[in-house]
């Protein structure tokens, strides 16, 4: 159950806490430092780590300046009341190509950086950049995985990944030494899934009781969200979350007018 005491304290647009509880539940696993964070909110240094040492203490966000579960709840209570962006990316992977990689990689890196790991699909091992948990399959490739991005439109979506593509490039190279990634081609994006975050029919299923799963579209509350989401990206691509969140529109306003209708 959420406290109605800080949700109140924080629901203030114009709040310190406010702003920075929604951007970083719309920036969760970037990599910044706390002067990072001061200049792109534009305010002192000093007052800012007054609010988040606050927010420590609330136990809202951890050493890492990432919020915990319960920082989490209070976002998204926060983001649906806040007319934030509608869409919603999660568990996108890039997967980087390496041009160089060193022969004995393993035993160059693995005292302070890679950990073995297995799972029934792949066996490999991880590591972490900043935030970011990555995986090395192999001296190919290096696999990063971007749990949530959130934006506007299928464009900003697709423009936000490549940015952070292009800073975890940088960021490897660094970590790593001896590696390089690109050539003629520096990654590859695989969408797990996209969502429409105020979805009028999901909504809908959710009162009556009702869910639904399809083949390529769900309907899903796992973040306490009302999301219509595109789940296969083998037969979709981004910009098909703009026709689904433009049917989910056309639908309301198909309901509205026999609403209407009705009572007249």
């Amino acid at each position: 159950m959420l406290s109605k005491k800080i949700l109140k304290k924080l629901s203030n647009e114009d709040s310190v806490k406010h702003k920075l509880l929604i951007w970083l539940g719309t920036h969760e696993n970037e990599i910044f430092s706390q002067t990072d964070l001061a200049r792109i909110l534009k305010m002192g240094r000093t007052t800012l780590n007054y609010h988040i040492i606050t927010l420590k203490k609330e136990g809202l966000v951890d050493k890492s300046l990432q919020l915990t579960e319960n920082g989490k709840k209070i976002f998204f209570e926060l983001w649906k009341s806040s007319g934030m962006p509608e869409l919603r990316a999660h568990n996108t992977q890039i997967v980087f190509y390496l041009s160089k990689c060193p022969v004995n990689y393993f035993k160059r890196y693995k005292n302070n950086i890679l950990q073995p790991f297995t799972n029934k699909r792949y066996k490999g091992f991880k590591f972490k950049v900043g935030d970011f948990n990555c995986m090395f399959y192999s001296r190919k490739t290096i696999l990063c995985h971007v749990k949530n991005i959130f934006a506007d439109t299928a464009v900003d979506v697709t423009s936000v990944v490549q940015e952070i593509a292009n800073e975890l490039k940088q960021l490897i190279e660094l970590e790593l030494e001896g590696i390089e990634i690109g050539g003629y081609k520096m990654a590859k994006i695989q969408y797990g899934h996209i969502a429409y975050t105020n979805s009028f029919l999901s909504k809908k299923l959710d009162l009556s009781g009702r869910i639904y799963k399809g083949k390529a579209i769900d309907v899903d509350h796992s973040l306490d969200l009302d999301e219509l989401e595109i789940t296969n990206f083998k037969k979709n691509n981004v910009q098909d979350i703009e026709a689904l969140k433009k049917m989910d529109l056309d639908f309301q306003k198909f309901m509205e007018r026999d609403k209407q209708q009705d009572t007249h």
